[in-house]
């Protein structure tokens, strides 16, 4: 399988969170193919996993569609860090304006074409969570 990779030959990080659920072990094996995957099921484990440098942290719904506000301090740190914040299918109400702009709401299964560019390009304006379900 051919692999993306950065400048100087590394392969981009990925951190996926979920608590539970198939989903996030199915979708970390589709993007192992042009990803280093790391799954954590805690916040504790997503919050040193970004003390590696990460492209992105994939928030994949497990439990609960919406998120507490114990994800805002992982959520600013990531961003702080220049780690994309995607959620997939799960909304966070409390979030500033700020973090807002920042994190991207995806559908619960996006497309292969919107999560890679997602990912790998960061070309997708962040969406309001109810856009996001209604695709």
């Amino acid at each position: 399988m051919i692999q993306m990779e950065k400048p100087g030959g590394e392969i981009p990080r990925l951190i996926i969170f979920s608590d539970s659920g198939p989903l996030a072990g199915d979708l970390g094996a589709c993007l192992s193919g042009r990803f280093h995957v790391q799954r954590v099921t805690s916040l504790s484990a997503a919050d040193l996993a970004l003390d590696h440098t990460s492209e992105a942290l994939l928030v994949v719904p497990g439990r609960k569609a919406t998120l507490g506000p114990e994800f805002i301090p992982l959520f600013r740190r990531a961003v702080e860090r220049n780690c994309r914040v995607l959620l997939l299918g799960c909304s966070q109400p409390e979030l500033d304006e700020d973090l807002q702009e920042k994190i991207q709401v995806l559908p619960q299964f996006p497309s292969p074409d919107l999560l890679f560019s997602s990912l790998l390009n960061g070309n997708v304006q962040p969406l309001k969570a109810k856009e996001a379900e209604g695709d």
